[in-house]
């Protein structure tokens, strides 16, 4: 329902050392009266067999026609924790809001995922800033060992998001959707290059 409005992303994720990884990426949402870009880095380390710890940075420029631009930034620091196929994570977050001041508030995230079977995970996650509170959670199904179907809901604003990706050795081919009842239904497709992918993530 908005004209010419465009998203991509590219983003990469490699081991570095043993037991750490770093991962970048960029993405765009724009037309020609509006852009949104978004940069992220970040790099986690595995601690034992069962507890993992990341950090990461997030930088968000935005910028209208006839208006300022607004750059804003996200530092986080996680925890988590992975036994017997459950997963449980804390996160805490600085993020600036130039609409408001350059001070920096803070937030806390709260997650659980579980792998009920080796084709099939689901997870729930709480955010809790000085914004209204966002439930997020997600439903994956791996059927015939290589079609990837997947459906994430957040609450605010209200999105879903559907996912029906192929693997292929080493490829990944994914088909895209995401409904906003203001923005409508926007499609997409995804094209993802591991050397070892994962049936679930």
């Amino acid at each position: 329902m908005i004209p010419g409005l465009s998203a991509s992303r590219i983003s990469a994720l490699s081991s570095i050392m043993k037991n750490i990884s770093i991962a970048a990426g960029i993405s765009n949402l724009a037309n020609p009266d509006f852009r949104e870009m978004k940069f992220y880095l970040a790099s986690g380390r595995k601690l034992g067999e069962d507890y993992c710890v990341g950090i990461s940075l997030d930088v968000l420029n935005s910028k209208a026609r006839g208006y300022a631009g607004l750059k804003n930034y996200r530092a986080l620091a996680s925890v988590a924790r992975n036994v017997n196929a459950l997963q449980t994570a804390i996160s805490v977050f600085f993020e600036s809001d130039e609409t408001k001041s350059s001070n920096f508030y803070p937030g806390v995230i709260a997650g659980i995922g579980k792998e009920w079977a080796p084709s099939f995970y689901t997870d729930l996650a709480l955010i809790i800033s000085e914004r209204t509170p966002v439930v997020n959670t997600s439903l994956q199904y791996m059927a015939m060992s290589k079609l990837l179907l997947a459906i994430r809901v957040i609450s605010s604003p209200m999105r879903l998001d559907f996912e029906s990706g192929w693997i292929y050795q080493k490829l990944r081919l994914s088909v895209l959707g995401a409904w906003h009842p203001q923005l409508g239904w926007s499609p997409g497709f995804a094209l993802q290059y591991s050397p070892a992918i994962k049936e679930l993530r």
